[in-house]
């Protein structure tokens, strides 16, 4: 068996020898966790077309899409990360004074 990168949209990770999709498609041990965090959230009853479907759904993801977010601090810091309020500001608020305008 070969080793190579993850096919997984975005994933960095190499060294990948696990095969899915009927051995087509590469994924990483961490990929591999958040599909199986995935699957748990899947409502029977599914055909294997819609099986096979939402893996490569996964698979076009970027890593961590659809990792579970449970608690209220986690749901809160992905959603300052996702809405760019994390970060520092590229512009600083400024509120102008009469002196800003005095040479």
């Amino acid at each position: 068996m070969s080793v190579l990168a993850c096919d997984r949209r975005s994933c960095p990770n190499v060294m990948c020898d696990r095969l899915i999709l009927d051995g087509t498609r590469y994924i990483c041990n961490e990929c591999w966790q958040e599909l199986l965090e995935y699957k748990e959230t899947w409502q029977p009853p599914m055909t294997a077309l819609e099986i096979e479907n939402k893996i490569r759904e996964f698979m076009g993801t970027s890593p961590g899409t659809h990792k579970a977010v449970e608690t209220e601090c986690d749901i809160d810091a992905e959603f300052r990360r996702l809405t760019g309020q994390d970060k520092h500001h590229l512009f600083k608020h400024h509120t102008s004074t009469p002196d800003d305008y005095n040479p």
